[in-house]
């Protein structure tokens, strides 16, 4: 009796396992994507972490209302979130001391933080980025790498954050 009730729950087991798969498997290419992106820097007692938000992450991420609100097609979206346990994150204008620059000597200052949480350990926001320099040649065009430059964050006088390019 007991050997049939094991019996029975093994290949119940599996059919259920069998059921749920097609969908675990779905979500992965979102958090494998995300997990691409995704950059992180800690010292000085504060945690940055940035994800290169390409129009692809927001569509897989479910937030492809987003493309149109930080203007993906002229912008480069940095989804940034900083925490820390001791200061005051908010007298931080993570906007003021960010660029973007490439392995081709580009360089472009950011245009704007769009704020998503503020608070005082922990901030989430977008930096957004123009997609072209000062003299129209995209940022992204031939280049090999991006790199997010943040300046003034905590003790730490420069954090680099780099991605290579094309993203995938």
């Amino acid at each position: 009796m007991i050997r049939h009730t094991l019996a029975r729950m093994l290949v119940v087991g599996i059919l259920v396992w069998g059921l749920l798969l097609p969908y675990a498997v779905a979500g992965a290419p979102a958090g494998d994507l995300a997990a691409r992106l995704t950059r992180t820097d800690a010292g000085g007692g504060i945690t940055i972490k940035a994800i290169y938000a390409t129009r692809e992450y927001f569509e897989t991420a479910g937030n492809a209302a987003d493309v149109a609100k930080f203007r993906s097609e002229a912008n480069i979206v940095m989804l940034l979130t900083l925490d820390t346990h001791a200061g005051d994150l908010r007298a931080f204008d993570p906007a003021k001391g960010a660029v973007l620059r490439t392995d081709r000597g580009q360089q472009v200052a950011a245009t704007r933080w769009g704020v998503i949480t503020e608070g005082s350990h922990h901030r989430e926001g977008a930096l957004l980025f123009p997609k072209v320099d000062g003299q129209g040649r995209g940022l992204e065009t031939d280049a090999k790498s991006v790199e997010l430059v943040i300046r003034g964050l905590g003790d730490v006088p420069e954090r680099v954050l780099r991605w290579d390019l094309p993203l995938r």
